[in-house]
């Protein structure tokens, strides 16, 4: 079923045609609800530095471009090392933090 509607940036949905599916609009929550669940899945994993669940659901071929050199990581292994240096900062501010 096709239903002919205003695409509004509210439902997440671009069409040039302005031509949506039903399903599509019926799964925007549950789509949803699984992006959110990833994302504070890997906040956890940030937060007790667990660099597989951080890594869990990056692709292999993950091109990551970041501030702090190297401001570009090829491959999950490039970006595994850049945890090495995320996680002594990250460290080093919640010590400062903690001893005000």
């Amino acid at each position: 079923m096709t239903l002919k509607m205003k695409v509004t940036p509210q439902l997440g949905i671009n069409s040039a045609e302005g031509e949506v599916s039903m399903d599509k609009i019926q799964n925007v929550p549950k789509d949803e609800a699984l992006i959110r669940n990833l994302v504070e899945d890997w906040a956890r994993a940030v937060r007790s530095k667990n660099i597989e669940g951080i890594l869990r659901y990056h692709s292999p071929n993950i091109v990551m471009f970041d501030v702090p050199p190297p401001f570009q990581s090829k491959g999950i292994k490039a970006y595994r090392k850049t945890w090495d240096l995320s996680f002594r900062v990250l460290i080093r501010r919640w010590f400062l933090i903690l001893r005000k």
